[in-house]
């Protein structure tokens, strides 16, 4: 069935709906014909039995009866000896057509049974009747040849006329699915027409609420995503590109100059200029494949000693501070989370390291459950700097993001160190932000699940 399209399946199953619906109200409506037709033959035979027991009642029920408006009714009245006292017009002769006392009933009861009356399917009634001391039993017997010529006649026509109405229920539910499927092929055109090259288009969205109006919603909202997701791989490469043009540019002019220039070169100088590049590259590269690994959702997560991981990249920032510049962090307290030890080491590591670029003469850290909030805990990284202003402290942590573009990259970072700090706490289901200190400097929060 998988294989078969829709459009088929479901005029295939309408169909079959169709045919089991046609079969049920067939068999139901000839059955209410029949019931309806026997219900009006039985109150005729009724009506004309008890016309004739007021005859017999009276005496004068002998010989032949007098005629009905009937005439298809066949009437005898049978004697306690068991024979016949009178029939009806239609009988042929005055011979029992029933045998007495096999339909016996009690005074003032009647009962129904089906017989061949000279070879003619009946529907008989059988009741009784008193003159003076005897007993009569009168048959009533009514042909059911009308009620089966009816039955046939609209079995007949039912037969003919289901292949026309299954066939024009089959056109229309066909016509109604295509109908109700032409707004996904619109949908599929349009979809297939959008190319990796322009991902701005989107989808038609029918103007209903129903389930067609909110695939076409969900569609073009992962539409939305994607062409997020591809601006964002744009940039990316754009930006590590023009990252890595600089240094191996620089290496390589450096490179040419001094070879240009054997003799007058300073070799040691110009290796020395080589290696500061090539170790601005290496950090690069890193902080690219940080990215990476850091961005999806961590698996293998342990329990964490957050206040021993800061200590540590405390100690290791303390060999690389400026000097007159000092990391105080005496605001470390325990605190335990659920995570990856050395990512989480990366995310203190960067914000120390972001920190001494711009501190004048302090860092602080400080580490504590937080104070609104004692289920999560909240690491703080400050600097007494010159701050990062409001409209920038989002766009602070974009990747390759340097709020001052005039300063020379020699001593700036690549620009990701913060965007690897917001991509891991994100991975930790953590959040960070930046924000002012009373000195005009500037104050990273990380807030991460405290584990219980």
């Amino acid at each position: 069935m998988r294989r078969i399209p829709i459009r088929l399946r479901i005029t295939v199953v309408a169909a079959l709906v169709m045919m089991a619906a046609l079969l049920v109200s067939g068999v139901a409506f000839l059955r209410v014909v029949h019931s309806s037709q026997l219900t009006e033959l039985r109150t005729n035979s009724k009506r004309r039995a008890d016309e004739v027991a007021a005859l017999v009642r009276a005496g004068t029920a002998t010989g032949r009866l007098p005629a009905a408006r009937d005439d298809s009714l066949l009437v005898q009245v049978i004697d306690p000896n068991g024979t016949v006292a009178a029939s009806s017009q239609n009988v042929s002769d005055m011979h029992a057509f029933i045998e007495g006392g096999g339909h016996a009933v009690r005074r003032g009861h009647s009962r129904h049974f089906t017989v061949n009356v000279e070879k003619i399917p009946c529907e008989l009634l059988v009741t009784g009747a008193d003159s003076g001391s005897k007993h009569y039993e009168i048959y009533v017997a009514a042909p059911l040849r009308s009620i089966r010529h009816t039955q046939d006649m609209l079995r007949s026509r039912m037969l003919r006329l289901s292949p026309l109405v299954l066939l024009g229920s089959l056109i229309a539910m066909w016509s109604i699915a295509t109908r109700a499927l032409r707004p996904v092929e619109v949908m599929r055109r349009e979809v297939d027409a959008i190319s990796a090259a322009d991902l701005s288009a989107r989808v038609s969205s029918p103007p209903v609420d129903d389930e067609l109006g909110r695939l076409a919603r969900t569609m073009n909202a992962m539409l939305e995503r994607v062409q997020h997701a591809s601006d964002r791989q744009a940039r990316f490469v754009s930006d590590a590109s023009h990252e890595l043009r600089t240094p191996l540019a620089i290496t390589r002019a450096r490179l040419e100059v001094a070879l240009r220039n054997q003799e007058r070169t300073d070799w040691p100088a110009a290796a020395n200029d080589v290696l500061r590049e090539s170790g601005r590259m290496e950090r690069l590269v890193r902080d690219l494949l940080a990215l990476a690994r850091g961005g999806p959702e961590l698996e293998k997560q342990v329990p964490v000693d957050l206040d021993e991981v800061v200590l540590e990249a405390v100690k290791s920032a303390r060999l690389l501070a400026p000097p007159g510049c000092v990391i105080e962090a005496r605001g470390v307290s325990a605190g335990r989370v659920l995570g990856h030890a050395d990512l989480l080491e990366r995310v203190v590591a960067n914000l120390l390291t972001n920190g001494l670029r711009h501190a004048r003469s302090m860092v602080k850290v400080s580490l504590s459950h937080a104070a609104d909030d004692p289920t999560l805990i909240e690491l703080t990284v400050s600097d007494d700097g010159p701050g990062v202003a409001p409209p920038e402290r989002e766009r602070i942590f974009e990747r390759f993001t340097r709020l001052d573009e005039a300063r020379d990259r020699q001593s700036g970072g690549t620009g990701l160190g913060l965007a690897i700090v917001a991509e891991v706490v994100g991975a930790h289901r953590g959040t960070v932000h930046v924000e002012g200190t009373p000195g005009g400097g500037a104050r990273f929060v990380v807030r991460i699940p405290a584990l219980d």
